[in-house]
């Protein structure tokens, strides 16, 4: 130690200064660091020599430090354990030692640790070996949190502030064997190998330093999933020579794996060049955002047949004939799609999902145009390829239980992301062949300093299942009518699982005018792009009406450019998308009792789509892969799936002029709803003619907001007019109603309300007519109602909540609601007719109204009631009343309440083990209770919690052994 002392104070040339024996046995450094940097600029040999010996020597001068200290710790415990045979009041003595001798430690002046993150990026620029570099660290205490961060300056030194592995690799002092070796031992040592510093990572550093060892290096070690396009592409890949792009193929998969977003635009670029190789034949053709490209005679055959009828090639990657351009040499690969049906929404649509989910794995497109030597045109939509990825219906027909076990191994966040993007733009394709499954690489560990416990965690990770995620590969057609939706996804299990916490978080912080606002400027963009590329560029074509014809199907009579002009954004995109948003994000800020599941997030956004794939799924509940195709092919069976093209086509001339509402709804500013609705809220629900004017031109989920809030006797005839005339009467997409004590609303009126249309009535969720004294009935006219004056069950298929209280004219209830949950007529003292069909009825709430037998009969049929509330209801006639109550017909009951029916004189109970509260309060009739099955009468409710009879003909020793009997 004396050496390394003596060696040390040589150095610094201030002899014994440089140490003071202070406190205990600590070796105290008092050598200040700006006295030593001052030193080592006047070093002949160099400042970084004297540095790196200094650094060298105070290591060395640690790790001495460290092995007396575990010496003499290792003498001081067999001391103790000697001691403790000998004497036990010697420990106390003894553990003192203990302390004394773990505090002899080399100590630095404080400036050096003030310096610490300079000093190191001093010593990265050196030879510096890497475990130096790791020793020193520990020794200015430098955690890898601490390197990781970007908030790196040094207010007092304006040198080697950069990020340390941007640092190591940009410096030109070091070879290549020991940049590697210092990157290394950071990396074990925790740094991330992504880092991003001055909006460049390490692996766009090694690309513009062109070094392709350390390229390979990095790549080995996870790098390159934030790396940029045109530092990676432009200044590194395209400029190497084709064999060392064959020599890099290997580490080019992977990087393609890591970032997507980089593998399109190089597949883009090394395959659709954008400048004519004066060597090769090649064909030009046009691109909505990327430019001018060509594409050689030997891709173009491959593609092309006789250069005119394309190859119909079998692939799943869409219902339109797909061809894949690849270089098998250099790993890269795209697809290209003839006849695409909306380009534009396509590639909207992974933007959407992009930014406001922060799905990162979607294929990207590029909408172009191709004219042949003849002159023949073809739209094409070049697609991303997806390496390493199987196909979704391939795992599901497999019978490999490691095929079956990837399915239910898709990460939650993934598949929760996938979901709800899907809900939210409403693709026409989804099959299950337009899904693939692709691993997900293992996650590297940035935070972790300590080896053995990284050791440790790799071991877990090996230990743990694979996960992967789950990408679709045909968006084509996104925000389509609910109808025209045929989605796999919807079949699988996952659905019933809860929308991922993550996804929420997401979710909830989003400004959804904001997010809008940016969006429409991409539409807009994309609009334009489109439009362009169609019109602009090909009117000739356009008017002479040259064009390819079909090959492979799909595709209509001929490949022709009139199929594109709808291809731009589709009027209303945002303003359904803006209420889809709002719904979204008020439905997960909800407190709960049990998390949302993206089976309750599809009846609520989607309620139409939900209702069509409720009647092939029981429960919600899929057991098996075959069920899972089964189910989506019986749903395709019974729907019209076929997307109708003339929907979105202009046929003619004329109608190429209704391109311009889509100029407007690109160009419209979007209106912050959320401001308006709080500005209505605060003004005390005040409404005049010039605010219905503005609530029309709103979003159907504000518009729900509104009505929430509204209590129709605060308003007069004319305002209330207006309201129907202006909103309710336009507007066919809300979903939920309320309106509450409005005396004028009559049936009639009821049903001139565009919810109730024949297109729109399927897609009602949620209906509560309150205190509206002139309504009727709820049902739908027969044919020959003008001759016989008879009516039939209105049919509602996405209802799932019915409120009808306090309607006392309302005598007609008649429905057909095969997904109704929940059902409440309260105090409608004329209701007769109660003809409802609804099988997964749940919770019925029916008081205070005139119930008969053919009432109750209809109630009877609801077998799948939990909560069932009878309470006040009177008989229509003497020989017309409830006498007897049969409880066994409901046999997942749990709340049963029948307060003061004076009628009842008998209840027949039997085994009920999920009923929790019977409640006879105040039916003065009932004298007694039968319990069927007698042999088994032990625990026939097991979970009866409540038992009221108060007010009946049954005394409490009667009640004492029904209890005793029953529970």
């Amino acid at each position: 130690m004396e050496d390394f002392k003596k060696e040390l104070i040589k150095l610094s040339g201030l002899e014994n200064e440089i140490f003071v024996d202070k406190f205990l046995k600590s070796i105290i450094l008092t050598y200040n660091w700006d006295e030593f940097y001052s030193k080592c600029k006047q070093f002949e040999n160099g400042e970084e020599e004297l540095l790196l010996k200094w650094v060298e020597i105070i290591i060395k001068f640690q790790s001495i430090i460290s092995k007396d200290n575990n010496n003499n710790n290792n003498n001081n415990n067999n001391n103790n354990n000697n001691n403790n045979n000998n004497n036990n009041n010697n420990n106390n003595d003894n553990n003192n030692n203990n302390i004394n001798n773990n505090n002899n430690q080399l100590k630095l002046n404080n400036s050096w640790f003030e310096k610490k993150r300079f000093i190191l990026n001093k010593l990265s620029i050196l030879s510096t070996p890497g475990e130096t570099l790791i020793k020193f660290c520990k020794i200015l205490d430098l955690t890898s949190n601490d390197l990781n961060k970007n908030n790196i300056k040094n207010e007092n030194e304006n040198e080697n502030e950069n990020a340390i592995f941007h640092l190591i690799i940009e410096s030109s002092k070091m070879n290549n064997e020991i940049k590697i070796d210092q990157i290394k031992q950071l990396y074990k040592f925790g740094l991330n190998i992504n880092q991003i510093y001055k909006f460049k990572t390490p692996l766009d550093c090694v690309a513009e330093q062109k070094n392709i060892e350390l390229f390979k290096e990095l790549i080995e070690l996870g790098a390159g999933e934030f790396s940029s396009h045109s530092i990676i592409n432009k200044l590194f890949y395209k400029q190497l020579s084709y064999e060392q792009k064959v020599e890099l193929k290997p580490y080019m998969m992977k990087l393609f794996n890591r970032n997507p977003k980089l593998s399109f635009r190089i597949c883009f670029d090394q395959l659709f060049p954008s400048e004519k190789n004066p060597n090769e034949i090649s064909y030009k053709f046009e691109t909505s955002t990327m430019g001018q490209r060509y594409i050689t005679d030997e891709i173009f055959q491959k593609v092309f047949q006789f250069g005119i009828n394309f190859k119909n090639q079998p692939i799943n990657y869409s219902r339109r004939p797909v061809a894949p351009v690849e270089d098998e040499l250099l790993g890269l690969k795209l697809f290209v799609e003839f006849e695409p049906v909306a380009p534009s929404m396509t590639k909207a649509s992974t933007r959407f999902s992009q930014h406001l989910l922060e799905i990162d794995n979607l294929p990207d497109t590029e909408f172009s145009i191709i004219t042949l030597n003849n002159g023949t045109t073809y739209p094409l939509l070049i697609m991303q390829n997806v390496n390493n990825a199987e196909s979704l219906l391939k795992l599901l027909q497999s019978n490999t239980p490691n095929d079956l076990q990837k399915i239910e191994n898709i990460d939650p966040l993934s598949i929760s992301k996938l979901i709800t993007s899907t809900i939210l733009t409403n693709p026409s394709g989804g099959s299950l062949s337009d899904y693939l499954i692709s691993p997900i690489l293992k996650n590297h560990n940035y935070d972790n300093n300590d080896q053995q416990q990284q050791q440790q965690q790799q071991q877990q990770q090996q230990q743990q299942q694979q996960k992967y995620n789950i990408i679709p590969i045909n968006t084509d057609q996104p925000f389509v009518e609910s109808s025209n939706v045929s989605i796999g996804l919807f079949f699988l299990n996952q659905m019933n699982d809860q929308v991922h916490p993550d996804l929420i978080k997401i979710i909830k912080s989003i400004d959804i005018h904001q997010f809008l606002t940016e969006w429409r400027f991409t539409l807009k963009q994309l609009h334009e792009f489109s439009v362009d590329l169609i019109y602009n560029k090909n009117i000739e074509k356009l008017n002479n009406h040259t064009y390819g014809s079909g090959g492979g199907g799909g595709g209509g009579d001929n490949g022709d450019l009139t199929k594109l002009r709808y291809a731009g954004i589709i009027p209303g995109t945002i303003l359904t998308m803006y209420s889809k948003l709002i719904k979204l994000k008020d439905e997960l800020l909800k407190v709960r009792k049990t998390p949302i599941t993206h089976w309750k997030l599809l009846s609520i956004l989607e309620p139409k789509v939900a209702a069509r794939y409720s009647q092939f799924i029981i429960e919600q509940q899929i057991p098996t892969n075959f069920s899972i195709i089964q189910s989506y092919q019986n749903l395709n069976q019974k729907s019209i799936i076929s997307i109708i093209i003339e929907t979105f086509k202009f046929n003619n001339q004329q109608q190429l002029q209704q391109q311009k509402p889509l100029e407007i709804d690109v160009n419209r500013e979007i209106e912050n709803e959320e401001l308006i609705f709080l500005n209505f809220i605060n003004r005390n629900h005040i409404i005049n003619e010039e605010d219905i004017l503005k609530f029309s031109k709103l979003t159907a989920a504000t518009i729900e907001k509104i009505f929430k809030s509204l209590d129709f006797l605060n308003y007069d005839n004319e305002i209330i007019k207006l309201l129907f005339k202006n909103i309710l009467q336009t507007n066919g997409s809300i979903k939920e109603l309320i309106i509450k004590n409005c005396k004028s609303l009559t049936f009639e009126t009821l049903k001139s309300f565009s919810i109730f249309q024949e297109l729109n009535i399927g897609s009602i969720r949620k209906l509560s007519i309150i205190g509206c004294s002139k309504i009727n009935e709820i049902s739908e006219k027969a044919a020959f109602n003008s001759l016989f004056g008879t009516t039939k069950q209105l049919t509602m298929n996405s209802l799932v909540k019915l409120k009808v209280d306090r309607c006392n004219s309302l005598t007609t209830l008649k429905l057909n609601t095969p997904n109704l949950l929940t059902l409440s007529a309260v105090d409608c003292s004329q209701l007769r007719v109660f003809d409802v069909f609804a099988p997964k009825l749940k919770k019925l709430t029916i008081q205070a109204n005139k119930v008969g037998l053919e009432t109750f009969n209809v109630i009877s049929t609801f077998s799948n009631l939990e909560y069932l509330d009878i309470s006040r209801i009177v008989s229509p006639a003497a020989n017309d009343s409830i006498i007897s109550l049969d409880l066994q017909i409901w046999k997942n009951i749990k709340i049963l309440i029948s307060k003061d029916v004076l009628s009842i004189e008998k209840v027949i109970i039997s085994k009920l083990e999920n009923l929790k509260t019977l409640d006879f309060t105040g039916c003065s009739s009932l004298r007694e209770f039968e319990i069927k099955n007698e042999k088994i009468i032990f625990d026939n409710c097991p979970n009866l919690q409540i038992l009221s009879l108060k007010g009946t003909l049954i005394n409490n020793d009667q009640k004492y052994q029904l209890l005793q009997t029953i529970s």
